[in-house]
């Protein structure tokens, strides 16, 4: 039983689906971990440091091919470095800014 009141507009979805993304307008693809995933944003981890105000196009390909891969277009809003962890080495906070048709990431991406 949860035992708070959820103040978020959003409900929030644990995970640790792996993800692949690049600041729009830049063609350096890196690596991620989704951490946390709403209708309203999403929590990566990655070894990248990323400025406050970027927007990146991020696609999250299911392990299982029952559903399909997600193409968002996210801003960045905090970028948290990670003490003490073997994941990744920054915390990186978005809020969702478009939803993107499966092809629509450009060539080789991701």
């Amino acid at each position: 039983m949860q035992e708070y009141q959820e103040k978020r507009d959003f409900l929030r979805m644990t995970m640790g689906t792996a993800a692949r993304f690049r600041v729009v307008g830049e063609g350096v693809i890196a690596e991620a971990v989704v951490k946390d995933f709403s209708s309203g944003g999403l929590l990566l981890w990655t070894d990248s440091e990323i400025q406050p105000g970027s927007k990146l196009n991020v696609g999250i390909v299911p392990v299982k091919g029952v559903t399909l891969p997600l193409r968002v277009v996210v801003e960045v809003v905090r970028s948290t470095p990670l003490a003490e962890s073997d994941e990744a080495s920054y915390s990186i906070a978005c809020n969702m800014l478009e939803m993107l048709e499966v092809n629509a990431s450009g060539v080789g991406f991701p």
